[in-house]
């Protein structure tokens, strides 16, 4: 492959020129130490219409920089992804085992002592927290959080308000027999009264 380089190799090689050295870029990609100063002068020159400033990184080597860098991150982020997959995997087939060794434990004859009892909430304890972090990992929710909307005092509230004359007849048997309405006569019973 004398003389032909790719785009690929070439920016892989002033990367690590740039970052490490010429000789660990030349060792680590086969690429002549020679071939990689001659791109990084050609890289390190300026455009014509660049202004020549020292201490300046030329457009062109600041292009390969960031596109190794996204490379880079792209290859680390696969590697990542495939990391979390696996640990994923291990921790629900962890949770599996606590289901099975439940099982076991359970279909034990016998009594159960304290022992055997914390370890099975041990046990159990690990399947919970393998499954929830196994959720974590790949992207799935650990809670379902729901909202019940429950509105029984406001309608009984608007029922009273409406229709007051339903708690007589419901609340009928709770009036004490015999007893009358303290607020004075030709008044209807108050509510509550106990026998």
């Amino acid at each position: 492959m004398a003389g032909r380089w790719t785009e690929e190799q070439k920016i892989k090689a002033l990367t690590i020129a740039e970052t490490v050295s010429i000789t660990e870029a030349a060792r680590q990609t086969g690429i002549p130490a020679g071939t990689i100063k001659r791109w990084r002068s050609e890289a390190n020159r300026t455009e014509p219409s660049e202004p020549n400033e020292p201490n300046r990184t030329p457009k062109k080597l600041e292009a390969l920089a960031k596109q190794a860098a996204q490379e880079a991150v792209a290859e680390a982020k696969d590697y990542i992804v495939e990391r979390l997959k696996a640990l994923a995997d291990e921790l629900y087939r962890l949770a599996e085992d606590g289901v099975r060794e439940t099982r076991t434990f359970m279909a034990r004859p016998g009594d159960k002592d304290r022992d055997s009892a914390a370890w099975l909430r041990a046990v159990v304890g690990a399947m919970h927290y393998a499954i929830q972090d196994a959720q974590l990992l790949s992207g799935k929710p650990t809670a379902r959080p729901e909202v019940v909307e429950r509105r029984e005092y406001e309608i009984t509230q608007r029922i009273i308000a409406e229709r007051p004359e339903l708690l007589d007849a419901i609340f009928a048997e709770d009036k004490q027999p015999g007893l009358e309405d303290r607020r004075g006569p030709g008044t209807r019973p108050w509510l509550g009264q106990l026998r």
